[in-house]
This record gives structure tokens, C-alpha cells and sequence, in this order.
């Protein structure tokens, strides 16, 4: 897919909590990045919770000098989102996490659909340590008026063969992503640290982050809301975290050779039975 000029506003939403360290930097790489696939106009939009180092004073000067729209800052609890379910006595990952993360993201959501008109709306997780060009991510939905959102598939500094989170995406999405052959994978719901959405397909459907639906991710709430959805899994945003272990190339062939084999068993025993 070639890269494509039209006139295509963008508003990309992002929450953060102490993000002195990249901030700046990779706005300003963002924001680059969206232009330079051809978008008309982009503005930023951003929560901010207890913040104790810089975050606070950075988004600040970033609203003053118009590379962000719209800034919120909210004082919570000082928690960072895991600590919610570590001090529960639950796991790292808990349904007061995802409400919890899930309420900031509306939060910024709710920014961008009052403040304009946009075409997409981009929610992203600003903590990447490389974001690769997001030319054919947006050529993709503008040559799929059908498409309503479409995903990255993220990996680590690490170990770039695997994927990074998978939490976004129900296990079924997984099965058949490894199973599939094609770039781009139709899933239920995604997310790999980018997610681009068709706004109109957004507030048709009322999609929201906010929800009682126990689900594992709040991502999956909110795509829950939308049908046609798509993982470019060339798409891979780099992060530093612990790989999931998820290797796609090998499981698909574990995958394809346990096929195999159960196609063979299953020969097998028929042929006995007809004896």
C-alpha cells in the first residue's frame, strides 16, 4: 500500500502516569508518524494520574506550545493500575484494574468526540521504545470503508519474534491468528499498543470503555461495541516488557503439525474400523 495524501483529521488518545522519560520524544515521533501517512490534521488528547516526577509540567508546556489539544490531569490514589489488584491480594491483572484503566481511556475519549469532528480516532500506548510507520495501517482503512478498527501486534526490545500483549484479544482470536496466513487476521478484538478506529463507526455503535461486562481488558470492552475488525500483524510497536511468550511463527507450526496428526490418527482408526 502506497502512501496516500487526502483529507483525514485524527485524534489520538493516550493516558499516562510519570512519563517524564519518553514523552516528549515520542509525542513529537507520533505525531509524525500520523502526518507523514497523510493525515490533514491531528490533535493529541491525553489523561494524566498522579504523576510525581515531570509529566505533569511536560503536558502542560506541550498544551501551551499546540502539540496537545486537550489535557486532563486527575488525582486518584497515587497507584499505579497493577498496584490496584497487588494490594487486593489479587493478581497483577483484575477487574478493578481494567475499570480502573478503562474509565482514563473514556476519559480521553470523551475529549476528543466533544471537542471535534475527526475521522479516526487512535488509542495509544505512548511508552513504546520504536513505533514502525503507520503509512499502511491508515491506507488499509481508507481502502476498507467497511473496517472499523484495526490493531498492531506488539513485541519486546528482546524478543521480536513474539508478542508482546495479548491480553486485548480473546483466545479464539489467538487460535485463529496462528492459524492464519494473511497480514491482515479478522478478529472480535485487538489492541498490541495502537489501536485506529473509524469514528463514525464509534458513535454509531456507542462504543465505550465503561462498562460492567467482566472481561480481562478493557480494550475488549470497547470492541466490543464494534464488528469488522482487523490485527495487521506486520504492524509490530516495540516495548520494554515481558514477552508473553506468544511466538507466532512457532506455534503455527506446532498448530499445523498437531493438525496433521490428528488427521492422520483420525485416518488411521477409520481405516482399522472398516476392516
Amino acid at each position: 500500500l502506497g502512501k496516500m495524501y487526502m483529507v483525514r483529521r485524527v485524534a489520538v488518545c493516550f493516558i499516562v502516569k510519570d512519563g517524564e522519560k519518553y514523552l516528549k520524544k515520542n509525542l513529537n515521533t507520533f505525531r509524525d508518524l500520523v502526518y507523514d501517512s497523510g493525515a490533514s490534521e491531528v490533535h493529541f488528547y491525553a489523561v494524566e494520574n498522579d504523576s510525581t516526577d515531570s509529566t505533569k509540567e511536560d503536558l502542560q508546556s506541550l498544551y501551551a506550545n499546540g502539540y496537545i489539544h486537550n489535557v486532563e490531569h486527575l488525582t486518584l490514589d497515587g497507584r499505579v493500575s497493577w498496584q490496584v489488584c497487588r494490594d487486593s491480594g489479587l493478581k497483577h491483572n483484575c477487574l478493578a484494574r481494567v475499570d480502573r484503566l478503562g474509565m482514563l481511556r473514556q476519559r480521553a475519549v470523551n475529549a476528543a468526540l466533544s471537542t471535534g469532528e475527526y475521522d479516526y480516532l487512535c488509542m495509544i500506548d505512548m511508552d513504546f521504545v520504536a513505533m514502525p510507520s503507520l503509512r499502511d495501517m491508515f491506507a488499509f482503512m481508507d481502502k476498507h470503508p467497511h473496517i472499523n478498527g484495526i490493531f498492531g501486534l506488539s513485541t519486546t526490545v528482546k524478543q521480536r519474534k513474539c508478542v508482546y500483549d495479548i491480553a486485548a484479544s480473546t483466545n479464539l482470536d489467538l487460535g485463529l491468528l496462528l492459524l492464519s496466513r494473511s497480514r491482515y487476521a479478522r478478529v472480535s478484538s485487538g489492541f498490541g499498543g495502537v489501536g485506529i478506529y473509524r469514528v463514525a463507526a464509534v458513535r454509531a455503535a456507542g462504543a465505550t470503555y465503561v462498562g460492567t461486562t467482566k472481561v480481562r481488558c478493557e480494550h475488549m470492552r470497547f470492541n466490543s461495541h464494534l464488528e469488522n475488525l482487523i490485527i495487521d500483524t506486520k504492524f509490530r510497536p516495540v516495548y520494554d516488557g515481558v514477552c508473553h511468550l506468544f511466538y507466532v511463527d512457532t506455534l503455527r507450526t506446532i498448530v499445523y503439525i498437531a493438525l496433521v496428526c490428528l488427521v492422520m490418527v483420525y485416518v488411521v482408526r477409520a481405516t482399522k474400523s472398516r476392516r
